[in-house]
């Protein structure tokens, strides 16, 4: 049975002369498919990617270092993709490329002026600094790639700077100001000599864009080090909120998470929709069943030297009950209602729908898709997953219902923030932030919740 996206997506490739290969890939606004002429058409629902390819496409020279667009149009469908955009192939950037580019992300993806970014004096300074011990940057080496690695992926983000500048000046030269700027928007030309910027929207923003002018941001030390020797400023955060340090669980784009003696979880985290959404989940006074169950939420004013600078920052810690992970499998099941839940409104009418949501399922794992072949390929069993993904989906939209009740509008929904219960009962999300929802207007309030509130930060 062919789905409505692979229809469309036939349907739309046929009128511009060209035929599918083969589909590349989904991510959260849209899908990809690779045609015979080597270029891509991309189904999307994402408006700001829309407008800013229809006006790059009425540039007649090709750019340098930002993807060629070649036509852009509307959809008359039912699905939730309402566009397409007929575009350049690039080679996607190798998971090493990837992280090593997380150098740039707090600099680049919020910054309202790129080109004034990549090009500031103070650029190689901030490169130095990522891989400086207790830094986002060092902290993620020594965690994926060990402390060996470090000096080796430092070089290589120098060396992507003469790139990231190529892109900064077709980015002026267009007047775009700001871009999504990250590893998985990036990608190499034909030649693999140039980097290619794709999908150029402006990120979702955790402040008002017309109020506030962002600030770099260099993020406080926390550096967790082999043999779970945690950082001392989190020890004394738990010991104040009456828990102590187990161990240490991950980081994310935002954070980092512990896991306490009394199976709670810790998170310090710069996510100010996060700290909003758990902040009015905790004053509940039931229990919810679905959503992580918040304890305690507080803000934390370090201060740290660098270079010889005093440079406050402002982040939020975070207690909340610990989940059980997903298997991997289910993991993969959960990133089927990726696309209905995850950066919409309207999830709620999307999950509702079961039996487009069971039209989704059957197109992401019948035997040519793209997922079905990665299941394959990582010697996980397909029909399993696409068996756990109909089998989940009552507990899906009990998480949507609960969402619903307590006016939650948008969340970011996928594999990586989902758990089970203690019961093994209910799929519990934990992690309702990360989408920078800049629709959110509820005003953060300062919140003492504990006496001592930790505001210096000490080494070990």
């Amino acid at each position: 049975m062919i789905s409505k996206l692979e229809q469309d997506a036939n349907k739309v490739a046929e009128e511009l002369g060209e035929k599918i290969v083969k589909e590349l890939g989904s991510g959260d606004f849209g899908t990809a498919f690779l045609l015979e002429s080597g270029k891509v058409l991309k189904l999307t629902f994402d408006t700001n990617e829309v407008n800013m390819a229809k006006k790059l496409t009425k540039n007649k020279n090709l750019f340098n270092n930002i993807m060629n667009y070649y036509n852009v149009g509307e959809l008359e469908t039912e699905s939730s993709y309402k566009y397409f955009i007929l575009m350049d192939y690039v080679e996607p950037l190798s998971e090493l490329e990837k992280n090593v580019i997380y150098t740039y992300k707090e600099l680049l993806q919020f910054s309202h002026s790129f080109y004034k970014s990549v090009f500031s004096p103070q650029l190689m300074d901030y490169v130095e600094s990522q891989f400086k011990p207790g830094r986002n940057m060092y902290t993620r080496i020594l965690i994926k790639y060990g402390k060996s690695k470090v000096q080796e992926l430092k070089q290589m983000a120098i060396d992507f700077i003469p790139q990231i500048k190529a892109i900064a000046k077709d980015l002026k030269l267009h007047h775009i100001e700001q871009c999504d700027f990250h590893g998985g928007n990036l990608g190499w030309n034909k030649d693999h000599i140039k980097l290619i910027i794709f999908d150029i929207t402006k990120p979702f923003y955790p402040y008002d864009t017309k109020k506030q002018k962002p600030k770099v941001k260099f993020y406080p030390v926390l550096e967790y080090i082999s043999q779970n020797l945690i950082n001392v400023r989190i020890k004394e955060i738990a010991e104040d909120l009456g828990e102590e340090i187990d161990s240490f669980l991950g980081s994310g784009a935002y954070g980092y998470a512990f896991k306490t003696k009394s199976n709670k979880v810790l998170k310090i985290t710069s996510d100010n929709y996060e700290a909003n959404i758990a902040y009015k989940l905790a004053k509940n006074k039931n229990w919810i069943k679905c959503i992580v169950n918040y304890y305690n939420v507080g803000k934390i004013k370090p201060n740290e030297i660098i270079n010889g600078r005093d440079i406050n920052i402002y982040e939020w810690y975070i207690l909340m009950d610990y989940t059980e992970p997903l298997a991997k499998e289910e993991e993969d099941a959960i990133d089927c209602y990726m696309k209905p839940m995850q950066y919409t409104q309207n999830y709620y009418k999307n999950i509702l729908d079961k039996n487009d949501i069971l039209d989704h399922i059957d197109f992401m794992y019948n035997p040519e898709s793209h997922d079905y072949k990665r299941a394959l390929s990582n010697g996980r069993d397909p029909e399993k997953i696409k068996q756990i993904a109909i089998d989940i989906y009552p507990k899906i939209v009990k998480i949507a219902k609960e969402l619903k009740k307590h006016n939650i509008h948008e969340t970011d929904f996928h594999c990586n923030n989902i758990g089970w219960d203690k019961d093994h009962e209910n799929l519990i999300l934990y992690d309702i932030g990360g989408i920078l929802n800049h629709n959110y207007n509820a005003k953060f309030k300062e919140i003492v919740t504990t006496e001592k509130l930790i505001t210096k930060f000490k080494n070990f």
